[in-house]
């Protein structure tokens, strides 16, 4: 892929973005990175080793903690120690919830892009 190709893939995911942003955070308090975070958690069973997370979100660890807190603080995750006593973040009730309903909104928004 040469540059100029690289540069429009990422200008029309920058727009995206923004257009999800916009669409989670007015109907359901959501931010597109958010989203994602609690998507990952909801497609498993509900836990992840907070290591394994930051990898697969391409966050440090302490990034992702910083994502975490306010998530954790409204109760839409909890971080707990696993039987092997690692850290991991767990998809409480009321994220599981959340994000099923945001995932239509996000599919609306997707599923009506130019691109």
């Amino acid at each position: 892929m040469n540059l100029h190709t690289f540069m429009d893939h990422h200008f029309a995911h920058a727009a995206m973005r923004v257009r999800l942003d916009e669409e989670l955070g007015n109907w359901h308090g959501l931010s597109w990175e958010d989203f994602v975070l609690l998507a990952e958690l909801d497609a498993g069973d509900g836990s992840f080793e907070a290591a394994a997370l930051a990898t697969r979100l391409g966050l440090s660890r302490s990034a992702l903690l910083l994502r975490l807190l306010p998530l954790e603080k409204i109760g839409l995750v909890a971080r707990e120690a696993n039987a092997e006593r690692a850290r991991c973040v767990a998809l409480r009730a009321g994220g599981r919830r959340l994000v099923r309903e945001a995932r239509a909104t996000a599919e609306a928004a997707c599923s009506a892009s130019p691109f």
